[in-house]
């Protein structure tokens, strides 16, 4: 999927992907490179709208891709899902 910065964005761009996939779910959603959420102050809101995603059976786990380690403390104090 392209860069997201908005939960918006994010759920469209997973929706694309199964639909060009030809899924209904995939195994694991992952956030890679959270250097625009930060700069955006979305990285919470993002990784909120993937937890859902999960509840709603969209994907089995979510997870993250290079992220550095104040990027990942900022992540895991308000997330319900842990990666």
């Amino acid at each position: 999927p392209k860069r997201c910065s908005t939960k918006t964005q994010a759920r469209e761009e997973v929706l694309k992907s199964l639909s060009l996939l030809q899924c209904s779910r995939v195994d694991i959603i992952l956030l890679h490179w959270p250097c625009g959420l930060i700069a955006a102050d979305t990285l919470s809101s993002v990784w909120k709208e993937l937890e859902s995603m999960v509840k709603e059976g969209i994907c089995r786990a979510i997870g993250v891709s290079n992220f550095n380690i104040m990027a990942l403390t900022n992540l895991l104090a308000g997330c319900t899902i842990k990666p």
